[in-house]
């Protein structure tokens, strides 16, 4: 764990995962052609932030909410994750409010060391108990997995938003607040990820739609689609995003 702008104090400790931050930018890809039109002459719906048209959304759970790999977390396990997301706004958000992010980041790492370290404890005795080994290994993989799914470029902007508010929030927090508020602010620094998915979803079923009318001609099926979008219903999982 350390201050932005410094060098790691426990490198060796904790290494931090091997993964360049954007390298997710592969996940999508700005326009580079005009939009193809169907045979009605509508202009081809564009998948949301730029995202690919293949691009794989996670599984909804029973109760219809996406499940991403920050869902119904608590406890040290929620800070730990918390803490990670902070790390890569602090590392990856830039503009405006990139200096006021930084410093409520590095006075959370200040304050919050003993629960920094503490947090991290558990969680790998976690993966020790339910994986085998000393949770080490499986500690750098889930790592690594946090660090990619928190880096993605569509949802950048408004993980950033929420990294600011958050970190200020953690910064001036008791370490026993701060753990007991650490799944809500888990799910809250979750959310533009939510979002995004959401939005991708309704973009599927408008894609297909106008795949429908464009290709076959069938009305009704498009019909159908939009009235789902219009109802407010959530869009089923397209698993090869079409």
């Amino acid at each position: 764990m350390f201050n932005i702008g410094s060098h790691p104090a426990s490198s060796r400790a904790n290494p931090a995962p091997r993964v360049a931050l954007f390298a997710s930018a592969l996940m999508f890809a700005a326009a580079t052609t005009s939009p193809a039109a169907a045979s009605n002459g509508t202009a081809e719906p564009e998948p949301p932030g730029f995202a690919v048209a293949t691009m794989k959304l996670p599984p909804r759970g029973a109760d219809g909410d996406f499940v991403t790999p920050n869902s119904d977390k608590t406890g040290a396990q929620a800070f730990w994750q918390l803490r990670i997301g902070l790390n890569v706004a602090a590392i990856g958000c830039r503009g405006a409010e990139e200096a006021r992010l930084t410093s409520h980041y590095n006075r959370m790492i200040e304050r919050h060391s003993p629960l920094i370290r503490s947090a991290e404890t558990g969680v790998i005795a976690g993966l020790a108990r339910s994986g085998g080994g000393n949770g080490i290994a499986a500690r750098d993989k889930l790592s690594t997995r946090l660090f990619n799914y928190f880096a993605q470029p569509p949802m950048h902007e408004g993980f950033c938003a929420k990294a600011t508010m958050i970190a200020e929030q953690v910064a001036g927090l008791s370490a026993d607040a701060a753990l007991d508020r650490a799944p809500a602010l888990l799910a809250q620094l979750d959310q533009p990820f939510v979002d995004f998915y959401e939005d991708y979803a309704r973009w599927q079923i408008a894609h297909a739609a106008w795949r429908a009318l464009g290709s076959d001609g069938d009305q009704r099926r498009a019909d159908a689609m939009r009235t789902q979008m219009a109802g407010g219903t959530k869009a089923p999982v397209s698993r090869d995003g079409q």
